[in-house]
């Protein structure tokens, strides 16, 4: 195992802990409200796992077509990397919806987690995919590498973001 592997694997454990002691430090403090959903949340929300599920389902299909089939080409992105934008994809697609339906966040949240530690999330990932972008190591010999994993999760949660400022627009249109 080289130094950038065992450095990636640390960084995913350390993210996953930064969740887990954010997640129990607003649990602890309770800044939304009860984060209940209602009969039609649920129903909207079990839509959205469909949605995102069938996108990876599909998405497979059509991996697993591509590496049975010779067809010509070579698709030109590294595995892990693929496999990170065919992971993504799916949770971007339910997150959207959910929000689009009003599913996102129970009936009486405010959403001001979210918006905080979205923003974070999306810092946290814009700042290396640039830095990517800038030396070059996002695309090595002509393939897109895991260096742009930082960079497709800072647009997913970009997109995220934007779908919440839309939803919220929305409504303070509407009252």
């Amino acid at each position: 195992m080289n130094d950038y592997t065992l450095g990636y694997i640390c960084g995913i454990l350390a993210v996953l802990l930064i969740a887990v002691v954010v997640r129990v430090i607003f649990r602890k403090k309770k800044m939304d409200c009860k984060e209940g959903f209602d009969e039609r949340q649920l129903f909207e929300r079990g839509n959205a796992y469909k949605l995102g599920f069938t996108t990876f389902m599909i998405e497979f299909a059509i991996y697993i077509l591509y590496a049975l089939g010779d067809f010509g080409f070579e698709i030109p992105v590294e595995p892990a990397a693929l496999a990170s934008i065919a992971l993504f994809i799916p949770v971007t697609i339910f997150c959207v919806y959910a929000v689009r339906h009003d599913a996102f966040m129970g009936y009486n949240a405010t959403g001001k987690n979210f918006y905080v530690l979205y923003i974070l999330a999306f810092v946290l990932n814009i700042i290396p995919g640039i830095m990517s972008i800038c030396d070059g190591s996002i695309i090595e010999d002509g393939m897109l590498t895991l260096h742009s994993t930082n960079l497709i999760v800072a647009i997913m949660f970009g997109g995220i973001l934007l779908a919440l400022y839309v939803k919220n627009k929305e409504d303070k249109e509407e009252e």
